[in-house]
């Protein structure tokens, strides 16, 4: 990797950084040790004199490095600061949940944003006591083929070791909707829900607002893409998203409600379909998200 894709992960910086002041208080404490413990002799002196030109030198480096990034951009900063290492996803997807503006998501089954991103946004929404609109689309629970052509796709590329069936799928999906329902509650309806169903399935995932888009992958290991307003394509992925929503089915959302049953019957009319998984969807409304980021 280049010097300038190193330096273009907040988290390669941080660690770069530790890692070199470390090594310079190391140098320092070495250099006073030999001073308190030789004479004035050719070996000790050989040595104290590399230690004292070592510790100059990184003293020097580290001193420039803070000057020239603050006060110089490098012209391929615009280009890496678009990539996103896997451990800078989940604090990435944190600031956009917290920045305030609205939210939109396409995503299958909407785990990682239940578990993360919407209590996120309920804390922003209910601190500034401003109203967030958060535009959903999941896939559509009520498609089994779509939802069986996912849960093929994630048996053969699976990272989190779960058994994938339809059921599985549809309980996910089923539980994402039940904490949308809580979160409007909890925000004292300051969330302005809007939810889809897509019968578009895509292995990868928009995460946006007015502002910023992050392209993710289902696999926590891949890199991310973060495109900012003045990027081109922060456009052509809020049109993607513009068209995902306007093709997929609006579902009504129940407000000042979060009674499972009730929750669900607003949304889909009929709950024939997935009555026996209720209880399972209220179960997987606590869990934590799968991703380790």
């Amino acid at each position: 990797m280049s010097v300038t894709g190193i330096m273009s992960s907040p988290s390669q910086r941080r660690l770069l950084l530790l890692i070199w002041v470390v090594l310079i208080v190391a140098l320092g404490a070495a250099i006073l040790l030999v001073f308190v413990l030789t004479k004035d002799a050719r070996g000790p002196n050989l040595i104290l004199n590399f230690l004292l030109a070592f510790e100059t030198s990184a003293t020097f480096a580290l001193a420039a490095t803070v000057f020239l990034s603050y006060y110089f951009k490098d012209p391929f900063d615009i280009e890496s600061s678009s990539i996103l290492l896997p451990q800078d996803i989940g604090r990435s997807l944190d600031a956009l949940a917290q920045s305030g503006a609205n939210y939109r998501i396409f995503v299958r089954t909407g785990r990682h944003f239940r578990a993360s991103i919407l209590p996120a946004l309920v804390r922003t929404a209910s601190q500034n006591r401003s109203p967030v609109r958060v535009e959903v689309v999941l896939l559509d629970i009520r498609d089994e083929i779509i939802c069986n052509r996912y849960v093929d796709y994630r048996r053969a590329a699976s990272f989190d070791k779960k058994e994938w069936d339809l059921e599985y799928v549809r309980v996910e999906i089923l539980a994402t909707i039940l904490c949308l329902a809580r979160a409007v509650k909890d925000s004292g309806n300051l969330l302005d829900v809007d939810l889809r169903l897509s019968k578009r399935l895509s292995i990868f995932r928009i995460d946006g607002t007015d502002d910023e888009i992050i392209v993710t992958r289902e696999d926590p290991k891949d890199i991310a893409f973060l495109y900012k307003r003045p990027d081109p394509h922060f456009f052509a992925l809020l049109q993607e998203f513009s068209w995902v929503k306007q093709e997929a089915s609006k579902m009504p959302m129940i407000l000042g409600e979060d009674a499972p049953v009730a929750v669900l019957q607003t949304v889909f009319g009929d709950i024939s379909l997935f009555g026996g998984l209720i209880g399972d969807a209220v179960e997987a409304t606590s869990k934590s998200s799968p991703y380790v980021r």
